[in-house]
């Protein structure tokens, strides 16, 4: 490719003739005599793609002045010495700077071999910086006359200074110094196009409402530049239902009130239905009695019965009852002392009310018999016979109703507990007696030997369980010992894992079969777990969702991943179904009961299916309405700690007092306190928790790592 050519050349051709140009591009011929002048310098620049075999040049006629020979490699002096290149121009090429010098006010150029060449360009000036005049002939002695040939002056010869690198909008420049003037020119790098914004991602500006939409924006990470797009308005979120204005009903006025709902979030009103309550009626209260005479034992008496309402007071009913007369109430008989078993019995009696008394005759009683007692008792021996006489005497007046005699048997010796009185041993037989505690009588048995009666084996481990000692002892002697120490053998019954202990079991084998076998465990330590990867540049440590991310992205099952292979994105807003996927993670993924979706934006084929159904099953959330559960919008800071709060069966906090100014009620009252309790979050200041704000990737991770750990 041929960039526009190149230094002091001139187009050749075929033929002979003479060509002049001046910088205004004048043709004349040059007299062959012209009066030398005063040695002027023309300055020539040019480029080494060359394809001449050899132009010269040299001052008119037989000039004095060193002839410099340009080649196809590059430019060479007279004395055959290769120059360096000046500079490089825009394309890289190397540009060659030659200094002229000639008596008169143009230069020859000639072509030594008389080849056939195509129009070259020239970049030349002089040292007044004027153009000179360039001539060329055929040969080298004789200029010719008759054709003219065209020989092009190129503009200007540039050496690159400088590069500026594209930007967002504006293309990458060049800074470009004439070789020839010496002034500077910028033009646009062909290589260097504008690069585009390369926006971060967006983040919430401003919080949409319930009816104001909200802003997100992003940053340019190079240039700064900002860029907006609206967030729709979230809606109004309808609270419970309240009563205003209640006017309660009485026993005959009707009452009334009115039902409101307003949004959770900003108190806007919704509905307001006005529901009217009927007068009560009366309310019987319980009767009552009033004009009570009271009756006697002879005269009649009575009393009104009156029913009120409870609430007004207003009498309701009246009505009147008679008692009669109560008869008299009379106290217990009262005898007059005599004896009654053979006697008839006279009592007396007296009314408690008004005094009244009477009285009456009964026959005897007859004789009450009294519990059997014994006399004229004779005790039994061991070896002779007793007796005694049971008497019953009448309980009232002593008489002597019954007597019987009963006999009773010799007793028998009442012998003591056998004692020993010559011990038997292991092998030779003893002696015991007892002795009767009545009579005193002896009398003496032999003690059979018993043999050996062994305790049971005592079995001692060494410290370092390396063996273990069996021993018994004889009961009847213990002089008499029986031991074994048997070597110990072990091996790992249970390895251990990171999650839970392993186990190392010694055995002991004894060669007396009275010795039995033993085992012992000891525990072994659960192995050191692995240290958490952590594979992002924007998780720095040190920041306070450090152990949170490490924790989330190696859990098992992994709560979640990071935006790509190296960043997890911490400050990114979490979508509501974002959130129920890391708690449903969290809590070990566990299967819905039911496949009954009732969202129509929640598909059956996403990520977040399972974790809205379980949640929803779970009562941990409801949706934003029955059929609508919003998985793309931003969760927001209340309802992160509400879903972990329901997760966890709704405890209640301790403190019923909230220590920030922006958590005074609302649905999530209950789980803020809770959270700051469990030091699951202490707010975005010590005095302000942001319900509304949108909650970021890292908070989540946060959340839940302190909830679960």
């Amino acid at each position: 490719m041929k960039q526009r050519i190149f230094a002091l050349l001139l187009a050749l051709v075929m033929g002979s003739g003479l060509l002049c140009l001046s910088a205004l591009a004048a043709e004349r011929q040059p007299a062959q005599d012209a009066a030398p002048t005063a040695a002027t310098e023309i300055t020539i620049f040019f480029v080494d793609e060359m394809h001449l075999d050899a132009v010269y040049c040299n001052a008119v006629q037989n000039d004095e002045l060193p002839i410099i020979p340009i080649t196809s490699e590059g430019v060479r002096a007279s004395s055959g010495e290769l120059l360096a290149p000046f500079a490089e121009d825009r394309y890289g090429n190397p540009v060659y700077k030659a200094v002229i010098k000639t008596k008169y006010d143009y230069v020859v150029f000639h072509n030594g071999s008389g080849g056939d060449y195509s129009t070259v360009d020239l970049y030349f000036k002089t040292a007044a910086g004027t153009a000179a005049h360039v001539v060329y002939v055929a040969n080298r002695n004789t200029p010719s006359s008759g054709n003219k040939y065209k020989v092009t002056i190129a503009d200007d010869v540039f050496r690159l200074v400088s590069r500026t690198p594209a930007g967002c909008l504006a293309p990458g420049s060049l800074l470009l110094e004439s070789l020839v003037t010496g002034e500077t020119v910028t033009e646009p790098d062909p290589d260097a196009a504008a690069l585009g914004h390369a926006f971060g991602d967006w983040a919430v500006a401003t919080p949409a409402g319930c009816t104001e939409p909200g802003e997100e924006l992003r940053v340019c990470t190079r240039c700064g530049e900002k860029e907006t797009r609206a967030i729709d308005a979230l809606g109004h979120t309808p609270g419970e239902a309240v009563k205003e204005n209640e006017i309660a009903a009485t026993c005959t006025e009707p009452g009334g009130y009115d039902s409101v709902v307003y949004c959770t979030v900003c108190r806007a009103e919704l509905s307001r239905e006005h529901t009217e309550r009927p007068a009560l009626g009366h309310t019987p209260a319980a009767a009552v009695k009033e004009k009570e005479i009271a009756a006697t034992c002879t005269e009649a008496g009575g009393y009104d019965m009156v029913t009120t309402c409870a609430v007004c007071g207003t009498e309701l009913k009246r009505e009147h009852t008679d008692v009669p007369a109560l008869g008299h109430d009379w106290g217990e008989w009262c005898p007059i002392p005599m004896n009654f078993c053979t006697d008839p019995r006279i009592e007396d009696r007296t009314c408690n009310r008004c005094g009244a008394t009477e009285s009456r005759t009964l026959p005897p009683d007859g004789h009450t018999p009294g519990e059997p007692v014994k006399e004229n008792a004779i005790a039994p021996t061991c070896e002779a016979a007793g007796g005694y006489d049971m008497v019953v005497y009448c309980s009232a007046c002593g008489a002597e109703i019954r007597r019987e005699h009963t006999d009773t048997p010799a007793l028998g010796h009442e012998w003591s507990e056998w004692a020993v009185t010559r011990p038997a041993t292991c092998t030779e037989a003893g002696e015991e007696s007892r002795l009767c505690a009545r009579c005193l009588a002896t009398e003496a048995r032999a003690i059979d030997a018993p043999g050996h009666d062994w305790s049971a084996p005592v079995y001692e481990w060494a410290d370092d369980l390396s063996s273990c000692t069996a021993t018994r002892v004889c009961k009847h002697d213990a002089g008499h010992i029986e031991t074994e120490t048997a070597a110990v053998t072990s091996e790992i019954t249970l390895e251990p894992t990171v999650d839970a202990e392993g186990e190392r079991t010694y055995t002991a084998a004894f060669e007396n079969p009275a010795f039995q076998t033993q085992t012992r465990t000891e525990a072994i330590d659960k192995l050191e777990p692995p240290a958490p990867v952590n594979p992002f540049v924007d998780v720095k440590e040190g920041a306070y969702y450090y152990d949170a991310v490490l924790w989330a992205v190696n859990a098992e099952p992994q709560i979640t991943n990071g935006t790509d292979e190296t960043h997890f994105s911490p400050g990114n807003t979490c979508t509501r179904a974002q959130v129920v996927t890391f708690l449903w993670r969290a809590m070990g993924c566990p299967a819905p009961k039911t496949t009954n979706n009732p969202f129509t934006d929640v598909p059956a084929d996403k990520y977040y299916t399972d974790a809205v159904l379980w949640a929803v099953e779970n009562e941990i959330t409801n949706g934003m309405s029955d059929t609508s559960f919003a998985p793309g919008r931003p969760c927001t800071r209340a309802q992160v700690v509400t879903f972990l709060w329901r997760a966890e069966h709704k405890p209640a906090p301790t403190s019923t007092q909230s220590p920030f100014s922006d958590v005074t009620g609302g649905y999530y009252y209950d789980a803020v306190l809770w959270a700051v309790e469990r030091g699951i979050t202490n707010g975005m200041t010590a005095t302000t928790f942001v319900p509304d704000g949108p909650c970021t990737r890292g908070q989540i991770v946060t959340f839940l790592y302190r909830n679960f750990n």
